[in-house]
């Protein structure tokens, strides 16, 4: 196992961004605990056996709950097994049995560009994974007000998302709905994907984490608001969820 603590990533190859997302997450208990019983779990139950690629790896926390085979960032880090370009990977066809981001493709530039490189190095009936921000109505106003983010509606899918230079850690959080759900009916021929699973979730215990902020409430309190979560959030979910888990298919032969 690669060693993710924060001493290990004293290089100066370790963006600012990802030491900070190490402190809160060695500060925070809560938040912690809701990635692996919320985030990560979701992700794992939804992955096939077989060859697993992460892709947008950031920090590493997801590489050390569950280490994919390769594990790839558009930036290095001592966790990083390969410093990828989703939009063009350097991996032969049919080499994964799944593919799995977390927070990942709201950044992509050229979303269908990146999720047609997915469908070709996955094997047939190999499954794109994702946990993603959801923009229904809470997301959206929760995305475009209280998020540094942007969250604007894509005119154009099959192009570039943003206008202008892009830095890595841009993002529109519209994205993830945009493709796998308004535009579900085109991915197949589009890009080689079919949507399996859209299923909102968190909403109050993701808030009282505080996320990477300096803010949360303590760990009884996220604890207590996940637990009215899974009270409500299944039949409510689509119109309070902040975060989705999505599941896509490269179709069988």
């Amino acid at each position: 196992m690669v060693d993710l603590s924060p001493a290990a990533d004293a290089d100066a190859s370790v963006p600012d961004w990802v030491r900070r997302h190490w402190d809160a997450w060695e500060r925070k208990a809560g938040l912690r605990r809701y990635y692996e019983s919320e985030f990560f779990a979701r992700i794992v139950a939804a992955m096939p056996q077989g060859r697993s690629l992460e892709v947008g790896a950031g920090p590493g926390f997801f590489a050390r709950h569950h280490r994919c085979d390769t594990v790839t960032d558009v930036t290095p880090a001592p966790h990083i097994d390969r410093c990828v370009d989703v939009h063009n990977m350097p991996f032969e066809d049919d080499s994964f049995s799944c593919v799995v981001g977390i927070d990942v493709i709201h950044h992509l530039q050229m979303p269908a560009t990146a999720f047609a490189e997915m469908a070709r190095v996955l094997v047939p009936g190999g499954r794109l994974v994702l946990i993603e921000p959801w923009t229904g109505p809470v997301g959206t106003i929760v995305n475009t007000y209280l998020h540094d983010e942007d969250c604007f509606a894509i005119a154009e899918p099959w192009g570039p998302v943003f206008r202008g230079e892009k830095d890595p850690m841009d993002g529109n959080a519209t994205i993830p709905r945009t493709y796998f759900e308004k535009y579900a009916d085109e991915l197949p021929a589009r890009v080689g994907l079919r949507t399996v699973e859209v299923t909102p979730f968190a909403c109050l215990g993701y808030l009282a984490t505080g996320g990477f902020t300096a803010l949360h409430l303590p760990d009884a309190a996220v604890r207590l608001m996940q637990a009215i979560d899974h009270a409500l959030l299944d039949r409510t979910g689509r119109f309070f969820g902040l975060k989705v888990l999505i599941v896509a298919e490269k179709p069988p032969l």
